[in-house]
């Protein structure tokens, strides 16, 4: 039986105390609202996810969108999900919780690439109708039993597809500036396939992760947001050869204007130093032109 990480311990006591009706300290100002649309039971990260905000400075507001109902909700603009008007859109869909997967239909087409990308279209789509950031978490490769040596070879076996999956849909997202990814892969490989498993709790209440992958995912997730936010950054350190200076640079010459526009849009408050191993008099004239 799992046990309980002292740190994810620390966080459901912090959110329960601080959910609490005779916790409240009155009007707060309003912080992110954060939607999660999952394939599976989700609710273990509402603590894991909303301490971490708090604890940067943040009040957010979580709503846990219905259960396996992801394309459904962001279909339609009367959704649960719509109505809640969330600043950001987490979706995390594991091919092995489809329908005809989870009947034990196992030669489904669960790590076929056409099974997650047209989800994750559909769900960047609604977070642009709703003025929200995505924020896709890739799912973790199958913990299924290996279907014989034939299939590791095999590039149209099982992990080959998974693995297609995975890559098709970080291809798409990585580019999209409305669009985060982060990798559940990740965060099970660092707690270790035997100990991120709950087959139990899976047949119960389809939750099929431990507490301590809840509590990492919940802490990447947190991490993405405030980010992305501008939050936790101190200051931005610009190479300024590989920018401007080098013959090479995306932004030398009539580009540099592109360059200047970019960093005007920085958060206030935040300090922009520039690296350079040109002579002192060059680089100011560059800095001249991003002025």
């Amino acid at each position: 039986m799992p046990v309980l990480p002292a740190d994810a311990g620390h966080n459901v006591r912090a959110w329960q105390r601080r959910t609490a009706p005779a916790c409240s300290d009155g009007p707060v100002a309003p912080g992110p609202r954060v939607a999660v649309l999952a394939s599976f039971t989700a609710d273990p990260l509402v603590p894991h996810l909303g301490t971490p905000l708090h604890d940067a400075g943040t009040h957010p507001e979580l709503f846990m969108a219905p259960f396996n109902q992801i394309a459904q909700e962001c279909l339609r603009d009367d959704s649960a999900t719509a109505r809640f008007r969330p600043d950001a859109l987490v979706v995390c869909a594991r091919p092995e919780d489809r329908p005809a997967v989870a009947s034990g239909k196992r030669e489904a087409d669960a790590g076929d690439p056409r099974t997650l990308e047209p989800l994750a279209a559909t769900a960047l789509d609604a977070a642009r109708r709703w003025g929200a950031l995505l924020v896709w978490a890739l799912p973790p490769l199958p913990y299924e039993p290996s279907r014989g040596v034939g299939d590791c070879g095999d590039p149209r076996g099982a992990m080959a597809r998974a693995v297609a999956s995975r890559e098709a849909v970080r291809g798409r997202l990585a580019v999209d500036p409305d669009a985060c990814v982060v990798d559940l892969e990740d965060t099970v490989r660092a707690v270790g396939v035997r100990h991120a498993r709950h087959p139990a709790l899976f047949r119960l209440a389809r939750v099929p992760f431990t507490e301590d992958v809840f509590f990492r995912f919940g802490g990447e997730l947190a991490r993405v947001l405030l980010a992305r936010n501008g939050q936790g950054c101190h200051g931005v350190l610009a190479d300024l050869d590989g920018l401007v200076l080098d013959p090479a640079a995306p932004f030398a010459g009539d580009s540099a204007a592109e360059l200047a526009s970019a960093l005007d849009e920085l958060p206030a408050g935040r300090r922009l130093a520039y690296r350079t191993g040109h002579p002192v008099a060059e680089a100011r004239r560059a800095l001249a032109t991003l002025a």
